[in-house]
């Protein structure tokens, strides 16, 4: 007889919604967790850096009433308090997630842990290498792994090994460096590379953005990149597209990296250097191999579309898989792995699935562009809504910005929807909802919203789609 139902290794976004929909099917659950509860989106990633983001998005909103002499003048941003101040809700995000977990009865080990090899029995076993020193063994009928990722810098000529920082380490930094060279791009499409430069430029940071692809949203689409790009060179990063870094050399004692771009050779300052997306899967040390388990591309855990691998009773969610590496999906992915080796039917479909950048003015995307929909061999209709327009966007002092939706020009079919703009975040829900419930452009153009509200820069976007 088995310890538990279900063991969880890892505690983050799939790991505590895999044992959380475990417990809420009844199932006896243990998770095992070798730092803290959260995982890296809570301790480094997500969690943290937006916490910082919004910070700065504050400052930015008080910056703009003091202009109109609504607030006294604001004053500069601190780091130092707001790292403070970051630290102390992460340790309560932190807390509430591990009170949760506790709350639905499930069983918190904090541990390393490693599976052990099964002998042709149908339990798995987990021996687990307790924090507080000594081992356990536990089984069950079903392990889930769900251990995420971790950053591996990319090896730059002219840098030793360690001589660019994981987006982990900038956060960790006691002040913003004088100078930051942010290396864009990353493996499944991130581009996390946008946020640091745009958080760090707000601090203080003379910051350059080398993006090696074409624009500062490589996957995402062309049009909105540029408006972009142009609000960020305002804010003071500088940006350069179709960039390569040849080497360093010093300049009056500061260190600059020397880069090729199309318009020609740069030289721009870079005390720090940082690549914020290139995180891979982190599966080492658990045993998988001796299982007989099947590492994809990438060192990733091959799972299919029930989440299970090739071990029987073995699943995996989230970062650990690879493919599609952002904190919502994890949790999607975590819920249908624990319905699964619960004995369910679920398969997991991340077509829908929203894409979000928090800079200022914010990304945000769901589904396909033009240029992809109609590489596709799809004929497209394109509608833009303006929110310059925008009678909510007009009391927010945001009117920089623009919703684009690309629809079937033979069954309205909605392909996908790029919004920039203020909280683009939480309106790409919408979005997203209207795809997973198939409404088309028709529906969409007949949804009426509040006003003012910047939903209806949706509907007035749907309506431009349409045929005349």
């Amino acid at each position: 007889m088995p310890d538990f139902d279900l063991i969880v290794i890892g505690s983050g976004p799939a790991g505590y919604s895999a044992a959380l929909r475990a417990a809420e099917l009844g199932a006896s659950v243990a998770v095992v967790e070798s730092q803290s509860a959260g995982g890296n989106c809570v301790r480094f990633n997500c969690i943290p850096s937006n916490i910082l983001l919004d910070t700065v998005r504050a400052s930015l909103e008080a910056q703009g009433l003091g202009l109109h002499g609504v607030l006294p003048s604001a004053g500069a941003l601190s780091f130092t308090r707001a790292l403070a101040r970051q630290a102390q809700l992460v340790a309560g995000v932190q807390t509430g997630i591990r009170n949760l977990l506790v709350a639905r009865r499930v069983r918190y080990v904090a541990g390393r842990a490693q599976l052990a090899p099964q002998a042709g029995e149908s339990v798995l076993r987990v021996a687990v290498q307790l924090a507080e020193g000594g081992t356990e063994e536990l089984s069950a009928g079903a392990v889930i792994v769900a251990t995420g990722a971790r950053g591996v810098p990319p090896q730059v000529p002219g840098l030793p090994p360690d001589g660019v920082l994981t987006s982990d380490q900038l956060l960790g930094l006691p002040e913003p460096p004088p100078s930051l060279l942010v290396l864009g791009g990353g493996p499944g499409g991130l581009v996390f590379a946008l946020e640091y430069a745009f958080l760090f430029t707000a601090f203080g940071s003379r910051v350059t953005l080398a993006e090696a692809g074409p624009h500062v949203l490589p996957g995402e689409d062309g049009e909105l990149a540029g408006y972009l790009a142009q609000a960020l060179e305002t804010a003071g990063l500088r940006v350069l597209t179709g960039a390569q870094v040849k080497g360093f050399d010093e300049e009056a004692g500061e260190r600059r990296a020397l880069l090729s771009t199309p318009a020609g050779d740069a030289a721009v300052a870079a005390a720090a250097v940082v690549a914020p997306d290139c995180r891979v899967p982190y599966v080492e040390g658990l045993g998988l191999e001796a299982l007989g388990a099947w590492l994809g591309e990438g060192g990733a855990l091959a799972v299919d579309a029930a989440c299970a691998t090739t071990v029987p009773g073995l699943y995996a969610a989230g970062d650990a898989t690879g493919g599609v590496m952002l904190s919502h999906a994890a949790i999607e992915g975590g819920r249908v792995a624990a319905e699964n080796a619960l004995g369910e039917e679920r398969r997991l479909d991340l077509r829908a699935m929203p894409r979000c950048i928090h800079t200022h003015p914010e990304y945000a995307a769901v589904g396909l562009s033009d240029q992809e929909a109609r590489a596709a061999g799809r004929e497209v209709r394109v509608g833009l809504a303006d929110l310059s327009a925008n009678a909510r966007a007009a009391a927010l002092g945001q009117q920089e910005g623009v919703v684009k939706l690309v629809s079937d020009a033979a069954t309205g079919e909605i392909l996908g929807v790029h919004i920039l703009g203020p909280q683009a975040s939480e309106l790409i829900g919408q979005a997203v909802l209207a795809m997973r419930l198939e409404a088309t452009v028709y529906d969409l153009a007949a949804t009426v919203h509040w006003h003012p509200s910047l939903s209806e820069a949706l509907t007035e976007a749907a309506r431009r789609a349409l045929p005349a």
